[in-house]
């Protein structure tokens, strides 16, 4: 067994201490004799608990649904099948500047052409 050290046990009173002090800020909770002025009212029914506890989240949750998708409803769909794509192709982690100069500069590797000619072709392929 470990000896009790000055650090441990101060350690150990601080902590008898907090929960001490908790249960003394705890103990009006159990007075039997009311204080003026405490009026507890009448109890709650299990409709009344429903609606407070599950009625009033649902319909924030609902409200806020619809606040959120109402807008996009109105927009209508942005996809539309029948259209082609229209932006202009983007060539991410490519070289900058002139596109068709790098490739025109790019040398050939035995056997399989131009690397950045496959690059080129999917740069101008319309999935």
């Amino acid at each position: 067994m470990k000896p009790v050290t000055t650090r441990n046990a101060l350690r150990a009173a601080v902590v008898l201490a907090g929960a001490a002090l908790s249960a003394a800020m705890t103990s009006p909770a159990f007075a039997l004799v009311r204080d003026d002025g405490d009026d507890p009212g009448r109890p709650m029914s299990v409709g009344e608990a429903l609606l407070i506890f599950v009625g009033v989240p649902v319909a924030l949750f609902l409200i806020i649904s619809l606040l959120v998708t109402v807008p996009s409803l109105v927009r209508g769909p942005r996809y539309r099948p029948d259209l082609g794509w229209w932006a202009p192709p983007v060539w991410f982690g490519g070289p900058s500047g002139d596109v068709a100069a790098t490739i025109a500069k790019a040398e050939p590797v035995a056997g399989r052409g131009t690397p950045l000619l496959f690059c080129q072709s999917m740069i101008h392929h319309s999935w």
